[in-house]
């Protein structure tokens, strides 16, 4: 897992993994300031994760992952490795990842599904991420050509759009992980096998937190900058609306649905009530038990996340 300026989620990220059997979780924190470093400390000390922290100016996502990956295929020789991000969250039956990977006998790659969690721009301000997020959109469609062009329409808000699969997999005969953890080279090659475990994903935790990223990419992701990688075609979508004058509350209103418009899904079967499937309050109490404060609030396969 590479994370950065997580500490809203970094630490239920790590206690529901480590509660659904994961055994090991690899980080690498990209020069947190907010107190994700803090967070990750505990972890380490009881003995569950290895923290490794660098920033460079030339820093390279998919490239810091791949080597984070092989690194840890190297030294920990697990027999199953993830790479979430820290607002993905893996959900198998039964709440046992264990178990459902023991399911899959021989396979050595497996797909796995997302899904993007939604709710309304009110409710998330209103209630905070963990109660507003608990619908799914059926409608699977997928972002429309050239939609980092301004002018292109959406057809749904952006994180009703359906999420391509990634990755879960063994890491014999690990040639590289591909960007965004959607694929892996393994030697011999496999086909990646459907899996009943997914992933869920929790794109907003507040509207303040969702514009500072907004920003961040729109600068330090620029194009126009040297050596730095291309930003997401959404980013590229949102820094271009921000250049072309338009506020703020324009981009938010791209990103999730208010409340009108989820109540009318829910009502024509766009939008599906499913919940997340996740112990919050179970999760803040034990990620508070490692630090003796208050619960956290929002503002035998060895299994490897990373």
């Amino acid at each position: 897992m590479v994370v950065r300026d997580e500490a809203d989620i970094v630490g239920l990220n790590l206690e529901h993994h480590l509660a659904a059997g994961v055994d090991r979780v690899v980080v690498l924190d990209n020069g947190s300031t907010d107190g994700t470093a803090d967070i990750l400390d505990l972890y380490v000390r009881a003995g569950v994760a290895e923290v490794t922290r660098d920033d460079p100016a030339d820093f390279q996502l998919a490239v810091a992952l791949d080597a984070l990956v092989r690194d840890a295929a190297a030294r920990l020789r697990p027999e199953w490795i993830a790479a979430p991000d820290a607002d993905e969250f893996l959900v198998a039956p039964g709440g046992d990842l264990r178990a459902a990977l023991a399911a899959h006998g021989a396979d050595r790659v497996l797909r796995c599904e997302r899904d993007n969690m939604i709710g309304s721009l009110e409710a998330l301000e209103e209630a905070g991420w963990q109660q507003a997020l608990v619908h799914l959109c059926t409608r699977a469609l997928l972002p429309p050509g050239g939609h980092a062009d301004p002018a292109v329409p959406l057809a749904l808000p952006w994180f009703a759009f359906r999420l391509p699969p990634k990755v879960i997999f063994r890491p014999q005969g690990l040639r590289g992980l591909a960007a965004g953890s959607h694929a892996v080279a393994l030697d011999p090659a496999a086909e990646p096998m459907p899996t009943a475990i997914r992933m869920r994903h929790f794109p907003m935790r507040s509207a303040a937190e969702f514009l500072r990223s907004v920003r961040r990419y729109a600068a330090i992701l620029s194009p126009d900058l040297p050596g730095r990688p291309q930003p997401s075609g959404k980013y590229r979508r949102w820094r271009a609306m921000l250049a072309q004058g338009a506020p703020e509350s324009a981009v938010l209103a791209e990103a999730l649905p208010d409340a009108a418009a989820l109540a009318k899904g829910l009502a024509d079967g766009s939008y599906l009530a499913a919940g997340a499937g996740i112990d919050w309050p179970r999760l803040a109490a034990s990620a508070a038990s490692r630090h003796g404060g208050p619960p956290l609030r929002s503002t035998k396969p060895q299994v490897c996340d990373h």
